[in-house]
């Protein structure tokens, strides 16, 4: 049986701001991001644990797209997957989970 993804708010916040950042540089770059983004997402209805858990938080797992590592969270009982966060590599991580 496959989970179900929920973005959460703030998750829903950070692709807004992902968009609009990645838009500014070249037409196709965002629309490539978001893209590969709901074909990684896709691969955690079936397999939510292939990522693995956040070395700072164990509460989170992290999975790399791009540049950007998307936070979730594996809610088992209600078999759904929780993303919280969409952050640059680079960005200070700690700060933003």
């Amino acid at each position: 049986m496959k989970y179900t993804v929920k973005f959460l708010q703030i998750a829903r916040y950070d692709l807004t701001g992902i968009r609009a950042y990645l838009s500014q540089f070249y037409p196709g770059t965002a629309g490539r991001f978001l893209t590969e983004l709901r074909k990684q997402v896709e691969l955690l209805k079936t397999n939510p644990l292939i990522c693995e858990q956040y070395h700072d938080d164990p509460f989170y797992r992290s999975m790399v797209v791009g540049d950007y590592l998307v936070f979730y969270h594996v809610d088992d009982g209600n078999r759904v997957i929780e993303i919280h966060r969409i952050l640059h590599g680079s960005r200070d991580i700690r700060r933003y989970i």
